[in-house]
């Protein structure tokens, strides 16, 4: 059964929703947004790479991201996976270029910038959450950087700001979508019915065999591209000439 992790996706949803309105199919508005960012993902991580590294390295990381079946697989379904990595990617790329900004005003930009979409990120992918840990790393980096101590609290007081207030609006409009059921009994239903009824766990599928067999075919038709039952995007019996 499938069920979405609490909170859910707000800013996918948001996005696939606004589309829906065009396209007039809420399945095709997410497929579209997936594929949409799924292609645009290359370009932070080209610039990720050639920061880390140099223009060759991220050209060669660059064109191994396109050509892998698992980055084309998640980009063509209604999942909330690539566009979460697409936001964390860009965070990610504009958190190495906050550590090595020299001016004030391009470490305010890009710290705005890259705390947004670290928080667009959660929003898309709430199970990201472990990048935060990251994201206060990258802190620490900077404000050893830093030589006052008001351009230290200047920086921590502007990358939470941006964060929790990016956060709350897709908090927000996530409750209200609820239309008035409280977001704390949907949490604790969800964790409730995560760990027992639909979660994957040992509650939910107690052989052990059944489970590693169902975990090495997905890896082979979901992760590495190989043909079997689901691999096909289309509906069964479906025919694309007719």
């Amino acid at each position: 059964e499938y069920r979405p992790h609490f909170p859910g996706y707000p800013i996918y949803l948001w996005m696939s929703h606004s589309l829906s309105l065009w396209t007039g199919s809420e399945t095709t508005a997410l497929n579209l947004v997936s594929a949409f960012l799924g292609g645009l993902t290359p370009l932070p991580f080209f610039l990720l790479v050639r920061d880390l590294y140099n223009r060759k390295t991220a050209l060669l990381a660059s064109l191994l991201l396109i050509l892998n079946p698992l980055h084309w697989l998640l980009s063509e379904r209604a999942l909330s996976d690539v566009p979460g990595s697409f936001f964390v990617i860009a965070f990610l790329c504009l958190s190495f270029r906050v550590l090595k900004a020299e001016r004030r005003a391009s470490r305010r930009l890009l710290t705005v910038g890259a705390f947004a979409a670290l928080a667009l990120a959660l929003g898309a992918r709430p199970s990201y959450f472990p990048f935060l840990i990251t994201a206060v790393g990258y802190q620490i980096g900077v404000l050893k950087g830093l030589a006052s101590r008001k351009e230290k609290w200047e920086q921590v007081a502007l990358a939470t700001t941006v964060f929790l207030t990016v956060c709350s609006l897709w908090l927000l409009w996530q409750a209200i979508q609820l239309r008035g059921e409280s977001l704390w009994s949907e949490g604790t239903a969800f964790v409730g019915g995560h760990f027992s009824l639909w979660g994957g766990t040992a509650l939910a599928e107690p052989d052990l065999l059944r489970r590693a067999g169902n975990l090495f075919k997905s890896l082979c038709v979901h992760g590495l591209g190989f043909y079997g039952a689901g691999a096909s995007p289309w509906p069964s019996g479906y025919h694309w000439w007719r």
